[in-house]
């Protein structure tokens, strides 16, 4: 029914298991040739005011007023992932914007079950893939950054960058940090917190710095390595 607030209004409720409230659609895009688009759904809305006003293209609020729940309360999912089909690119969300392509958001206040996060990215996959990548074929200017981690006005206690592997019985043998110019490693920390400049190949002892010259080194030797800092055996007395 349409009323002053919208041109269409839907109020209902449910309890059933898997239950819609609202509406249930089901579309199948059968594409005939290569190249083409279809959508599911497709809403457009222009935005020309006469002053400067703050507008929403879509908006969900869910209200949880539940006491000592542990609900699961998402505003808004999106699944691509069903089928079988593995090639291609399959993304759950894409987005774009002149100033953010995305903007995330906490108060940090639900803290029961996952500490709060404004962007929380996990990956479920043992050999391939990355939990966060950040990409760019296009950065030049001197001052632009790849990422940036800023925080201004409050006092700042924490740590800025905290990486935190091998726990619940995990293990952890790869770096913690490698930096590459090209295919060359530029500064290297290790599993066992051995760091190496100029090279990936540590040399016999498994905590140490290691310099090395720009064309590398793997053994300490004056023709290659400019500093070893060491303990020989690896333990304090060496």
């Amino acid at each position: 029914t349409a009323t002053t607030t919208g041109q269409l209004n839907i109020i209902a409720s449910t309890n059933a298991t898997t239950g819609v409230a609202g509406i249930y659609q089901e579309s199948s895009l059968t594409a005939a040739n290569a190249g083409i688009f279809n959508f599911g759904n497709r809403h457009i809305v222009t935005v020309a005011p006469a002053v400067s006003s703050s507008f929403v293209g879509e908006f969900v609020r869910m209200l949880d007023n539940t006491s000592n729940l542990v609900n699961t309360v998402r505003a808004l999912e999106l699944q691509a992932w069903s089928g079988t089909n593995a090639s291609g690119s399959n993304t759950g969300l894409w987005t774009a914007g002149r100033t953010f392509g995305v903007q995330a958001f906490s108060n940090g206040t639900a803290g029961g079950v996952f500490k709060p996060a404004a962007v929380y990215a996990e990956i479920d996959n043992a050999t391939q893939g990355q939990a966060l990548r950040l990409y760019s074929k296009s950065i030049s200017s001197s001052s632009q950054d790849i990422a940036e981690f800023y925080n201004e006005i409050s006092t700042f206690n924490g740590t800025g960058l905290k990486m935190s592997f091998a726990q619940n019985n995990g293990t952890f043998t790869g770096d913690f940090i490698r930096l590459l110019r090209g295919s060359t490693v530029a500064l290297n920390i290790n599993a066992t917190g051995t760091l190496m400049i100029g090279t990936s190949t540590m040399y016999s002892t498994s905590t140490m710095l290691q310099v090395c010259a720009t064309t590398n080194c793997s053994l300490p030797t004056a023709s290659n390595t400019v500093a070893v800092f060491a303990s020989h055996d690896s333990t304090t007395a060496g």
